[in-house]
């Protein structure tokens, strides 16, 4: 399996793996992280915390109601040019201010001759004055196979840099057992945010990383782009409009025989 298809294997659930033994990560990113070459481990804090990191649950940046009061998200991602065929939908939710979080997501793929679903559910709650922790059920469902795994992550908010790491399939109920990843997101200068992650650490199946960059030169829009290892890259855009909020990403698959994706998020605060 080259690496870039190992990446794209960690960030979008396996969808172009050749085997269901590679179906160890949980869920869809959003296009945010997408075009961020799958980075986000250390940086998320909407729903899609609940397949990246559901630590980050915790730490919700999804509204500004007053203290405990509820605040949610819903976010729906669609493959709307490319091989995959997969679409997504993150639901997550916490109290303004109480440092706990949940949240659920959906995914349905159909890359090539094969059909993927599944789903997760997600809760994270800090821990520390700086440390959250968060976990994960994932449930798969192939035609011929299906799988429940476990998940653990890990966020711990630093001075300028922020680290998170993600451990899939704790009890190791796939062929490649438990997968570590880590990553970091540092503030370079206002409006800039770098961010790296370091897939399958343990190289269970390939090890590799993304790192991408963001620019927000308001409050309302951001600029990205990502690099995957072996030069494949990444981008996208971001806008804001009040609660809602509508993101691109256009993912370089590099293989001759795939085209290259392109994704769209749509989402809401409420």
């Amino acid at each position: 399996m080259r690496t870039r298809s190992t990446v794209l294997a960690v960030v979008v659930v396996a969808l172009v793996a050749a085997s269901m033994a590679s179906a160890w990560d949980t869920g869809l990113p959003t296009s945010r992280y997408l075009g961020l070459a799958g980075a986000g481990l250390a940086l998320t804090r909407d729903a899609s915390a609940v397949d990246m990191n559901p630590a980050a649950l915790a730490v919700l940046e999804i509204g500004d109601k007053p203290a405990g009061a509820w605040e949610f998200q819903l976010a729906g991602t669609f493959e709307v040019a490319g091989d995959l065929d997969v679409w997504g939908a993150n639901f997550a939710g916490s109290p303004a201010g109480k440092n706990w979080g949940l949240g659920f997501s959906y995914y349905d793929a159909s890359p090539g001759s094969y059909d993927y679903s599944g789903w997760t559910v997600a809760y994270g709650r800090k821990v520390a004055e700086n440390t959250l922790l968060g976990a994960s059920m994932t449930r798969f469902d192939e035609d011929s196979w299906d799988e429940t795994i476990y998940n653990i992550g890990g966020l711990f908010l630093g001075n300028g840099i922020d680290w998170g790491f993600m451990l899939n399939d704790i009890t190791e109920e796939t062929a490649p057992g438990m997968i570590v990843s880590a990553g970091a997101a540092a503030n370079l200068a206002p409006g800039w945010t770098a961010v790296f992650d370091a897939f399958d650490i343990s190289d269970r199946i390939d090890q590799c990383f993304g790192l991408g960059v963001e620019f927000a030169p308001k409050d309302n829009l951001a600029f990205r782009a990502g690099m995957f290892e072996g030069g494949d890259w990444s981008a996208g855009v971001g806008f804001k409009a009040d609660r809602f909020s509508i993101d691109l990403a256009y993912v370089e698959m590099g293989d001759e025989d795939a085209d290259d994706s392109i994704f769209v998020t749509a989402s809401t605060n409420f």
